[in-house]
């Protein structure tokens, strides 16, 4: 477990994302699994990034809830069991509250998702740069919370685009910087037209579902009326007059 957070110490943060030019000429078997999952799972977040922000939220919640309650475990000296228990009890704490609050998920989503953004395209060497990299994605995760459509569709299909776009550069038979970046915005564009139109019909389904629940509601209200006023009418009916004594119905005095 140590070796692995001295590992993990070592690399730079722009070393965990593909750089635009670079291109890998020769894939192994396992190098084409890892950028074939990739370019999937940029695919899904671009595609259905607010679709399913709940379960991004959730793994993103867990994943950096790990590395920052077993990195605060190994910076305090503990053993390694004690480590991982850290971990993972942060992890999900982080991926319930990402799950099951809405506005927490969305506010983790964005968050990842922007931050990511810019150590892919700024990919920041010096801390000034990565710590304004971090205040711009936490701004970007605070107005997500109040535009959380709008900011969670951006973010999530430009993320998505860059991972899909990268990873698929490694796998067709091309090269140069301007392909990947064509890649990458293609996928970009291609996820935000998706996400707005399944938002689109998602908003259209509850606006006829509201509007039938309007059109019941006024048509037992119409009903209810109807059979007050018929009441109502009934009440108000004289009542029919009894036939006098020593008269016949034919009018005439009975004998």
């Amino acid at each position: 477990m140590r070796e692995i957070f001295d590992g993990v110490q070592e690399i730079r943060p722009e070393e965990l994302f593909f750089s635009w030019e670079e291109k890998i000429t020769s894939l192994s078997g396992e190098e084409v699994f890892r950028f074939a999952v990739l370019a999937a799972v940029g695919l899904l977040l671009c595609l259905l990034g607010l679709k399913i922000v709940r379960a991004w939220a959730a793994l993103f919640g867990l994943a950096a809830g790990f590395a920052c309650g077993a990195g605060a475990a190994y910076l305090l000296g503990l053993n390694n069991t004690a480590i991982l228990i850290t971990g993972g009890v942060i992890g999900a704490a982080l991926a319930f509250l990402g799950a099951f609050f809405y506005k927490f998920g969305v506010f983790m989503t964005v968050f990842f998702s922007a931050g990511a953004i810019y150590i892919q395209i700024v990919q920041p060497t010096e801390m000034i740069s990565a710590v304004a990299g971090l205040a711009a994605a936490l701004v970007a995760a605070v107005l997500a919370v109040i535009f959380a459509e709008v900011l969670t569709i951006i973010a999530t299909s430009v993320w998505g685009g860059i991972l899909a776009g990268t990873s698929v550069y490694q796998l067709v038979p091309v090269r140069g910087r301007m392909m990947s970046i064509l890649l990458c915005v293609i996928f970009a564009i291609l996820g935000i037209i998706v996400q707005l139109l399944l938002e689109s019909r998602k908003r259209k389904r509850k606006n006829l579902q509201k509007a039938a629940e309007i059109r019941e509601t006024h048509s037992t209200e119409n009903e209810v009326e109807k059979a007050r006023s018929l009441i109502d009418d009934f009440e108000r009916m004289p009542d029919e007059p009894e036939d006098e004594p020593g008269e016949t119905t034919d009018g005439r005095e009975d004998i």
